[in-house]
């Protein structure tokens, strides 16, 4: 006998223009999930930070409070709107960038990101006796709404987690094996 699995509940939280917001049209096309208003079992969370460059010695205090704290706040507001509206055995997806993983120019987006995984590794730990999954996906930093095969390798990452029911507090690397071949450390 088969079984229909039913489409997720999925809330998408971020820019309506945002990268997240482009996954999860793919996977509402797809019927992987179906958009949620109030109760979810499935959330995307827009933590994608912008490619602007400044090199270390020119990164000045307003720079570094719009890339690092005012950015990592409003995720973790995102992050508190949305667990309360998650119903038994949830996941939670957040797309981040692969900045964590260093980068020339790039110490506020790096330091972002670094956040936003420890971030979310802690929500992965704290909500799990609730059976809440939360893992990460990180695209390379810049990646926009428009690159769709990134766009579509995403979506399928987010799909394969949201249905992990034993995967919690991990990140999947979704960069063409730039991280592999060590592209970001050769000097400029």
């Amino acid at each position: 006998m088969e079984t229909t699995m039913q489409p997720r509940r999925l809330l998408i939280l971020g820019a309506t223009e945002g990268i997240a917001a482009a996954i999860g049209a793919r996977l509402i096309a797809e019927g992987t999930c179906v958009a949620a208003d109030d109760a979810a079992d499935a959330v995307l969370v827009d933590g994608t930070d912008t490619g602007d460059e400044i090199p270390f010695l020119e990164l000045d205090d307003a720079a570094f409070s719009a890339q690092v704290i005012d950015a990592t706040l409003d995720r973790v507001a995102m992050l508190h709107s949305a667990l309360p509206r998650l119903g038994a055995a949830a996941s939670i997806v957040v797309v981040g960038s692969d900045a964590y993983l260093g980068r020339w120019h790039g110490t506020g987006q790096a330091a972002a990101s670094a956040a936003l995984l420890g971030i979310m590794r802690s929500v992965g730990m704290e909500y799990a006796r609730y059976a809440v999954r939360a893992n990460m996906i990180a695209l390379p930093l810049g990646t926009n709404a428009d690159d769709s095969g990134t766009i579509g390798d995403a979506a399928r990452q987010a799909a394969a987690l949201f249905d992990a029911v034993s995967i919690t507090g991990e990140t999947v690397l979704i960069d063409g094996g730039n991280s592999l071949k060590m592209r970001q450390a050769k000097r400029r």
